[in-house]
Formats: C-alpha cells, structure tokens, sequence
C-alpha cells in the first residue's frame, strides 16, 4: 500500500462518496485524496497550513473542509472539481468569541452547515458563496437527558462558566434555557445527571452534591440539601418520593423517601460510583470504578457487592425488569444479568471506545452510547450488538427512550441526536433557542477526570479556551 501519509501527520476526518474516492483531512493544511478505495492516496493543495479538522463532500466533485489554527482564526475550504483546487470561502461572519470550526455537513451540493466554539452554526443553502450565522446559546457538554414521552424532555450539562438546563416539548425539534436559579456560592457548577418521573417533576445532581428539584417542568427549581459535597453525577427516582443519586469522587450513595425534603448518605464503599438505576422503591443497583456493581434490596440502606467480573470503569446501569439488567462501561463493556446480578455475563460489543449510556425499552431492545459518537443498538437482549451511523465523532454520555422508536442521546459540544426508530440513523436537532445573547467565553473551572485512569484521547482536538475535562 502506498501511503501519502507515514504516519508523522495527525488525520481528523474523512468522507467517501463511493467505495473507491474519498478525502482525508488533518494537520498542517493536509488533504489526501483517494480513487482507489483508499489503497493509495494522494495529497492535494490546500493553500494552508491550519488544522483541518472536517470534510463533507456530496459527490465525487463537491466538497467542504473546515478547520482552525490554535489561537488564531477558523477556515473553510470549498471545491467542485474533486479537490484539483480548494478555494477559501470568507462570506460569513461570526459571533463575539467565536473563531474555530469544528465540523461540517452538507446535504447537498449547496446546503451545508458548519459548528464551532462560542455556539458558531453558520448554514449555506448556494455552495458556500454566502454563509449566514445562526443565533445560538453557546454550551460546552451536556451530560444527562430525561424524557418523560416523546415530546417533553430536559437535558443538563456544563456552559462556561455556568450549569446549563435544557428543555424541549416538541420533540427537541426546539430546545429552551432554563434558569437553575442558584448563585453564589453554587454559581458555576456544573449539572451532570437528571431525572423526571412525569412532565413537571424532576431532579437534577451535579458539583459539591448540589441538588435541584422541579414540579413545574423546569419553570423553577429550589435547591435541596444532602450532607455530602461528593459530586454526584447520576440520579434516578421510582416515583415522585423515592430517589438515588450516586457520586463519582468518593462513591457516596444519597437517597430520598420525601421527595428530597430530606436525603440520607451512605458510603458505598467503592472509590466512585457513576450509574444508579432502580425497578422499584426498594430494588436498585449503583455501578461505577474498578468493575463495581453494589445491589439494595432496602431502599438503599444497605448495599451488596456483586461480582462483574471486570476491573474496567462501570459507567451507566439500566434494568427492564427486576431481574434483567445491563452495564456498559470501559474499553466495549458490557455485562448482562438475567437473575438480578446473582451473575453478570460479557457481552461482545465489537467496539473498544468507552460506553458511557445504555437504555432498554424491554429485555430485548436496548441502545449504548459512547466515545467519539458510539452508538450499538440490540434487538436480542444483547446477544448480538450492531454499530448505528451516528453522524458525529463528539462523545455521547447519555440515552433516553420513551418507546421502541423514540430515543434523544446528548454529549459533548452540546449534541442532541433524536431518532425515529431504534438502530436508525439519527439526525442532529437543532440548537438551543436564542432566548439568550451569547457571552465570549471565560476561563471554566477544570472539571477533574472522576479515575485514577487517564481519560482516554484517541484524537487529539486542540481547543482554543480551556475546557472541562468530561466527567466521563
């Protein structure tokens, strides 16, 4: 094989319009352009020396790249004859603090969208010769999604400086901003898991144990008091009463039987928990560091180690019923028990990026989403998982269904996917409603790495702000 690249340049992206002719973009200004199915490549001129981070062609001669150097400006790149010439493109302009391009999606010859920091969307419906900006709240990770049917759902996360809450009821064809309400000395945490057992009732965790509930759908929320400031980073209730949470830095377990008037804490023993689940008031499991899986049957006022059989980080737990339940976490895991964790069995995901969310709207149909846009969806019960086209390399933290076909999955750079059929593709949903100006972006307070493990990079992304490192 004839390699144009020897491995000495970084290479972000790549699309194919047939089985033989496809693009690579990467570091340095690099195009390779292959015809041959990629058994040799050839590098093309780009007229630049920025990192070229995304490539969408619709056919063999149409094609976008976009990309950004480090402390400087963004760019985008533009052909209609197969790459012979690339042509910058500079019809745009951007908002306050924004000037990096992330990725690009074209549906056509002339219709394409491009995303970046500070919230940038820029569309184009004439090839690029004019590129309009479209209004946005700007928003970093979302971290946890709840819907309660398939229009009304809230997804929660991280937007520097602050914790961001989101809120659809149509579907997450639009999405609104909602105020937490907190300040000082709350102001600037992030949320990280949420849960609502109907429409208007919900609970959202996140940093130094914070808590927030809701009965009016997000309208408003009032901070609740656990005596913890483990950052607790999943929450599930059984009811408007009963609910768990669990946290990641020193494996707390916090429970409610009030509806959060009142939480208990309890030490778990493990080093960090980050998946809880519960099929009834009294019945639940709590996943997390080191293989850990730890069952109640009381409620949570004592909790049982299971044995996983893996030393991998645990990362999301979903039951079906009280006896059938999954767990996926690092490197592919995943692990099924059909008698309530008596015994845990592998299963082959076929993949090894972190799975970071599972849900399952019966024994037999269930989705894991993960690392770099992972999503596995299976029909059996999860003797067999296949890999479904995501659209995005972001991370996915977190899955929601509310039937067979209807599930939103969100993650890092505020992805929000919906689709209409489990194991479709699923298309993106549009960003947030501008019912806030966009602010440049601060300095965001570092958000640890919850494992004595490195996070694991497989493609590095120079940013140019500072970010949290996700929880994940």
């Amino acid at each position: 094989m004839n390699q144009a690249n020897p491995g000495t340049v970084c290479l972000f992206d790549v699309s194919f319009t047939d089985a033989n002719t496809g693009t690579a973009v990467g570091d340095g200004g690099t195009i390779l352009r292959t015809t041959d199915g990629g058994n040799t490549w050839s590098p093309q001129t780009s007229g630049t020396t920025k990192t070229l981070y995304s490539v969408s062609f619709t056919d063999a001669n149409n094609g976008t790249i976009c990309g950004f150097e480090l402390g400087g400006t963004g760019i985008i790149l533009r052909t209609t004859d197969g790459g012979t010439a690339w042509i910058e493109q500079t019809s745009y302009s951007l908002p306050q603090g924004a000037n990096s391009f992330y990725a690009v999606s074209f549906s056509d010859a002339n219709t394409g969208t491009i995303v970046g920091d500070a919230g940038i969307i820029l569309q184009t419906t004439n090839g690029g010769e004019q590129w309009n900006s479209q209004p946005t709240v700007a928003f970093n990770y979302l971290y946890g999604v709840s819907f309660t049917d398939a229009n009304t759902g809230t997804a929660v996360g991280y937007e520097n400086p602050d914790g961001t809450i989101l809120r659809t009821t149509d579907g997450g064809n639009s999405w609104i901003r909602q105020s937490s309400g907190i300040g000082d000395p709350f102001s600037g945490l992030n949320f990280f898991g949420v849960h609502f057992v109907n429409s208007n009732i919900g609970t959202l965790v996140g940093q130094e144990g914070i808590i927030l509930r809701t009965t009016d759908g997000g309208e408003n929320w009032t901070q609740q008091t656990a005596d913890t400031t483990d950052w607790l980073y999943a929450v599930h209730f059984t009811d408007e009463n009963h609910g768990t949470a669990v946290g990641f830095l020193e494996g707390k377990i916090v429970n409610t039987t009030d509806g959060g008037q009142n939480w208990s804490v309890h030490s778990s023993g493990a080093t960090g928990l980050f998946g809880v689940y519960f099929t009834g008031n009294n019945t639940g499991t709590v996943v997390g560091n080191d293989g850990a899986i730890l069952r109640t049957t009381d409620g949570g006022q004592s909790w049982t180690p299971q044995t996983s059989g893996t030393i991998n980080q645990l990362r999301a737990v979903w039951f079906a019923d009280t006896n059938t339940g999954t767990v996926v976490g690092d490197l592919g895991t995943i692990l099924r028990t059909r008698d309530a964790g008596q015994t845990w069995v592998s299963q082959t995901s076929g993949v090894s990026e972190l799975l970071l969310g599972v849900s399952f709207t019966d024994p037999s149909n269930g989705t894991a989403v993960g690392q770099l846009g992972t999503i596995l969806t299976t029909t059996d019960g999860g003797q067999t998982w296949a890999r479904a086209e995501s659209g995005t390399n972001q991370d996915l933290y977190s899955v929601s269904f509310t039937d067979v076909n209807t599930a939103t999955a969100v993650g890092a750079f505020g992805a929000i996917l919906a689709t209409a059929a489990q194991g479709s593709t699923p298309t993106p949903t549009p960003t947030v409603s501008p019912t806030v100006t966009p602010t440049p972006s601060g300095t965001p307070t570092t958000t640890p790495t919850p494992s004595a493990r490195p996070r694991v990079t497989p493609r590095p992304r120079p940013t140019p702000h500072p970010r949290p490192t996700p929880p994940r």
